[in-house]
């Protein structure tokens, strides 16, 4: 049976490294507070396009799509691209350009001797890991009519599990659930958010999984909130993971259509008070909520930063809740609109909310933190940042190579970064860098701000 592996120290194989969306890794011993200033590049290499999702990494090969439709395995250990594949763009609008023609933001997921990744198409790709070889392509949703998969794979009981939304909101598409039998992709299942014929409820997040309740966590985009008619907009909620029946749902409180406030980040699977199982997740309200996972209630929230419609510049949060088993940490823009920060980073008591401390960024965090080893790895789009987890203070900074939309990844000693200019780079513990003099490009624009 296709199932996901146990989690090895050298592994990081789906999004945010687990179902739970931890983005924790024990294992690291490596890069710590007493060595993280000797961070230098191990390689750096450029595919010359675009990029927005993090890598996946087993056995000495990373997985990663660009915006160009490329998909890359590429060797750890140099740099090297092994095999790369296409696999589709979204098609060019046909009332205008209200947005970019882009590929692949979803992450890849790792099963075996498979890899799977959400092309540009709106279809689910299958590849051998060693080859390339292209064994399936599953369509799950028709890009002709503005759909888009923002969502990263996710892999559960010999199941994939991905969301569908709009690429932009222009058009608004019928938002959806997808579950893929591996014994028997075609065809994949579909839990649809909307009625037909209604558009709205889209999933531009990953979904969490609960393998001890057999629960998927999902969080929906922009749309209308009517739980009698099935209209699942602004809605967090919690689905059987083998029927994808709804079992329980939260409605953000500030869902509005007209100022584009939404859910912001995938659900984060986590502890509170005396163990009691809590699903958190931000908004672009600039709140965090955390709910009881067994009927969705709210236990606290939290507010990080201002609302607003577009988190890169500096407002509400997209950025997913890591968790180290202690406390979480989240990314966000600044509470106070007259500050002269970008953004801010966060670590809060898992069963309060209650704030730990708080730092302020240049600019801000929009992909989810990592966390080893009692450091906070941060993607801002100024640069990667490493924190203390313990206070909050910035022990590294990285200003050469421009924005990153996308979460580092933290192995063996090695932070594996993909920024949004295309470069991707292994940061490793070497001498104490030098100064560079080297020209950071302009930073593309962020298609998926408007959700």
């Amino acid at each position: 049976m296709a199932s996901l592996p146990g989690i090895h120290a050298e592994d990081w194989k789906i999004f945010t490294r687990d179902l739970k969306h931890s983005s924790f890794n024990p294992a690291e011993s490596v890069i710590s507070k007493s060595t993280v200033a000797g961070l230098e590049p191990l390689w750096s290499s450029s595919v010359r396009a675009p990029l927005a999702a993090a890598v996946s990494l087993a056995d000495g090969t990373l997985y990663f799509g660009s915006w160009d439709g490329n998909f890359y395995a590429m060797n750890s250990a140099d740099g090297t691209v092994l095999w790369q594949q296409f696999v589709g763009l979204v098609p060019e609008p046909a009332g205008g350009g209200c947005f970019p023609v882009i590929g692949v933001t979803s992450q890849a997921a790792i099963v075996a001797d498979r890899v799977y990744v959400g092309g540009g198409d709106s279809s689910v790709y299958a590849f051998d890991r060693a080859t390339g070889t292209l064994l399936w392509r599953q369509q799950i949703a028709d890009p002709s009519t503005g759909t888009y998969l923002w969502s990263s794979i996710m892999v559960y009981n010999n199941a994939l599990y991905i969301g569908v939304a709009s690429l932009a909101d222009c058009p608004l598409t019928r938002g959806a659930l997808v579950r893929i039998d591996l014994n028997n992709p075609d065809p994949p299942q579909i839990k649809y958010l909307v009625p037909e014929g209604q558009q709205g409820a889209g999933i531009w997040s990953t979904p969490a999984i609960d393998s001890d309740t057999n629960t998927v966590f999902v969080t929906t985009g922009t749309g209308e909130q009517d739980a009698p008619g099935g209209v699942w907009g602004g809605t967090m909620l919690s689905l059987d993971a083998t029927t994808l029946d709804i079992k329980n749902y939260f409605f953000l409180p500030t869902n509005s259509t007209s100022e584009d406030i939404e859910w912001g980040s995938s659900p984060t699977l986590f502890s509170g008070a005396n163990g009691v199982p809590l699903v958190g997740a931000t908004g672009k309200d600039g709140v965090i909520y955390a709910l009881r996972r067994d009927d969705l209630t709210p236990v606290w929230q939290t507010t990080l930063a201002v609302e607003c419609i577009s988190p890169e510049d500096g407002c509400g949060s997209i950025s997913t809740p890591a968790f180290d088993g202690q406390r979480l940490y989240v990314g966000a823009g600044v509470a106070d609109p007259d500050s002269e920060a970008g953004g801010s980073l966060y670590c809060l008591e898992p069963g309060s909310g209650a704030v730990v401390w708080r730092t302020l960024l240049d600019r801000t965090v929009l992909a989810p933190v990592a966390v080893a080893n009692g450091l906070v790895f941060a993607s801002t789009t100024e640069g990667l940042e490493i924190h203390d987890a313990n206070s909050g203070g910035t022990l590294w900074t990285d200003r050469q190579y421009g924005a990153l939309y996308s979460q580092p990844v933290v192995s063996d000693g090695v932070v594996y970064a993909t920024y949004v200019r295309g470069d991707v780079i292994a940061w490793h513990i070497g001498d104490p860098p030098s100064r560079s003099t080297q020209t950071r490009a302009p930073r593309p624009s962020l298609p998926g701000s408007g959700h």
